[in-house]
C-alpha cells in the first residue's frame, strides 16, 4: 500500500503576486508597463533595450511551521533560450503602477539560476534560500542573452505568477509554547532571591 503519513501533515500554499511588471532601458526609461498582460527580460545589445522583470509576493500564515521549500512558478508565452536569473530584491516598496526603469530598486544576489523557458510551459524556480518566513519578498528576472523571454502577468488571468510556499508540519496555535512562562512572571515562578 502507499505510506501517505510522511506527506499527511505537509502543506502547500499558492499564492499570487501582488504586484508585478518590467522596465526598460533606452527611449523607455520612464514608461511604467505595470497594466500589461506580459512580463519581459531581455539582455541588452546594439539593437535591442534591456528589458527587466519585476515581481512582489506577501508571505503570511505559516503559524509556527518551518518553511520546506518556495518555488516562482511563471507561464511562458514566448520561449527563450534563457528563463532569466532570479535575484532578490531588498527593497519591496516599489508600486507596480509607478516602477519605471529610472527608479527602480537595487538588483541583488542570484537565488535561481537561469534555464531554457518553453512557450507555453510553466517555468519553476527554486526561491527556498529567499524566503524565512512571513513577509514580503521582491524578486527581479534579469538575462545577459538577447534572446527576449515573455511571461503571462497578473493581469493574465488563468496564467498568472505564483509562489508555491510548502511547509513542514501542521500549524500551531499563536499563543506561546505549553511550557512558556507568561512575560513578566518571571518573579512569581522564581523562588530565589534577587542578587544583590
Amino acid at each position: 500500500g502507499d505510506d501517505l503519513s510522511s506527506s499527511s501533515s505537509n502543506a502547500s500554499v499558492a499564492l499570487g503576486a501582488i504586484a508585478d511588471t518590467w522596465v526598460r532601458s533606452g527611449s523607455s526609461i520612464n514608461s511604467n508597463k505595470g497594466t500589461e498582460p506580459t512580463l519581459q527580460a531581455d539582455g541588452f545589445d546594439s539593437g535591442r533595450a534591456e528589458r527587466r522583470i519585476f515581481l512582489k509576493f506577501r508571505v503570511a500564515g505559516s503559524a509556527g511551521r518551518k518553511i520546506e521549500s518556495v518555488k516562482l512558478r511563471l507561464r511562458c508565452s514566448e520561449g527563450s533560450i534563457s528563463s532569466g536569473t532570479v535575484r532578490s530584491v531588498s527593497d519591496t516598496t516599489w508600486e507596480e503602477a509607478k516602477l519605471t526603469w529610472s527608479n527602480q530598486p537595487s538588483i541583488g544576489s542570484v537565488v535561481a539560476e537561469e534555464k531554457v523557458a518553453v512557450e507555453g510551459a510553466l517555468v519553476e524556480f527554486d526561491v527556498t534560500s529567499a524566503v524565512q518566513g512571513d513577509g514580503t519578498y521582491s524578486f527581479a528576472i534579469t538575462t545577459a542573452t538577447d534572446d527576449n523571454v515573455i511571461y503571462s502577468s497578473r493581469e493574465n488571468v488563468g496564467a498568472a505568477p505564483e509562489l508555491s510556499v510548502s511547509y513542514l508540519g501542521e500549524a500551531s496555535d499563536a499563543g506561546p509554547p505549553a511550557d512558556a512562562s507568561p512575560p513578566g512572571d518571571a518573579a512569581a515562578t522564581d523562588a530565589r532571591p534577587p542578587v544583590t
